[in-house]
Formats: C-alpha cells, sequence, structure tokens
C-alpha cells in the first residue's frame, strides 16, 4: 500500500475473499479509497497466493475487486488482513465520496466563512 494513509471509514459488511481454489468469509470493518480490513479470516487464508479477488457485500451494494494483501495480523484463531485494492469499479468511489467526501473539510471551512461574511460580529 502507498505510504500516503487514507481516511479510514468504519462499516459493517461482509467479503468474500477468493485466493487459489478456495473462499473464504470475513467482516469488513473499515474501508478507503485504497484498500479495507477484513477480520475473522481462517488461518487457512494464504496471504501469499497470486491473485486475491474480492467480494464486498453490505446494504451499500455489492463490490467486487482485485487485491493484494498490505498486512495480517494473527488473532489466535483467525486473521485480520489489511487488503489493498488493485481494481475496483466506479461505484466503490461513488460510496466513499457519500461516506468520506474528500471536500468535507473545504465544504465545513466555506460554511464556517460563508456564516462569518452574513453575520459579521461588529
Amino acid at each position: 500500500m502507498s505510504k500516503h494513509r487514507e481516511n479510514r471509514v468504519s462499516v459493517m459488511m461482509t467479503s468474500t475473499i477468493g485466493a487459489g481454489n478456495l473462499m473464504f468469509e470475513g467482516m469488513v470493518m473499515n474501508i478507503s479509497r485504497n484498500g479495507f480490513m477484513v477480520t475473522g479470516l481462517p488461518m487457512r487464508f494464504n496471504p501469499d497466493e497470486e491473485k486475491i479477488s474480492s467480494i464486498i457485500s453490505g446494504r451499500q451494494g455489492i463490490f467486487k475487486m482485485d487485491v493484494r494483501p498490505a498486512w495480517v495480523k494473527d488473532q489466535g484463531g483467525a486473521q485480520d488482513v489489511g487488503f489493498e485494492i488493485l481494481g475496483y469499479g466506479n461505484e466503490w468511489i461513488q460510496l466513499l465520496d457519500i461516506l468520506d467526501p474528500i471536500d468535507k473539510d473545504l465544504q465545513h471551512h466555506t460554511d464556517w466563512v460563508d456564516q462569518a461574511v452574513e453575520n459579521p460580529k461588529g
């Protein structure tokens, strides 16, 4: 994953991870524009598989993408895995634009300036 850390948005979604000929289920706990974190993947999941894909499902929709593990943390009988997204559709960006708009800080600043101009203290 890039060294630039994107904002993380907490979610409750499910993920089906395809690695080699095996499929694994886990819970997506957070997402960003570049990746997501899945908890509860079985220890049989091999993060070194050459081709890994994911289908993320939730009330927001279904998102299919090619991924690569960025980090793995052993949680006893399961693994938490951070995935870097290698390819995704426009729907993923639209979802993040809704959940974590890029210009939200700019919009907050603009709203504050507009209020100050409309209601000057003096």
